[in-house]
């Protein structure tokens, strides 16, 4: 899929100070894409590659990209059901080089993440298995850039993400 957008008056959350603001007008370009492959009745790869032009329309950033939003993202997956009853999942995500501020002069580089699941189905009962991170890879996934008057310079701001985790979870349907 492929999409153009022209928005006049865009809400941007400007993280240095938690508010709410507007971009005048802004650009929004991009394409979507997915493929899916059942390899067999017990094996299948999913993927999707998104690209996203998010600039700025007007004013004096005109043609910069609108802060956190990355050029690039992707996320893939192999599934496998060993048994009827058995479902494991490797994923793999990756988020593109973000822009901090507006002016496009610091960056948040990109990060890649592989995370497994593991479900157990028995009638109405599942178990599900996370481990999220598999790597540990230590990121940040957001921040912002912050005048600070006493050193007169810019500083960043980065909101780091967790490393690995481990979720379980029971479901119960009828």
């Amino acid at each position: 899929a492929a999409y153009w957008l022209d928005i006049d008056n865009e809400i941007d959350l400007d993280l240095s100070t938690f508010k709410y603001g507007n971009i005048l007008e802004s650009r929004h370009r991009g394409l979507e894409s997915e493929l899916s492959l059942h390899l067999s009745d017990k094996v299948s790869i999913q993927s999707a590659i998104n690209y996203t032009d998010a600039v700025f329309n007007a004013g004096e950033e005109n043609e910069s990209q609108i802060k956190n939003v990355p050029e690039w993202t992707s996320a893939s997956r192999l599934t496998t059901r060993p048994t009827d009853w058995v479902n494991l999942t490797f994923s793999h995500r990756f988020f593109g080089e973000v822009f901090l501020d507006d002016a496009n002069t610091f960056t948040l580089p990109s990060f890649q993440l592989l995370d497994a699941q593991l479900l157990i189905q028995w009638k109405q009962v599942g178990l599900q298995l996370k481990a999220m991170n598999l790597l540990d890879k230590e990121y940040n996934s957001s921040g912002y850039v912050f005048f600070d008057n006493f050193t007169q310079d810019n500083v960043e701001f980065l909101y780091p993400a967790r490393g690995r985790y481990l979720e379980a979870g029971i479901r119960y349907s009828r």
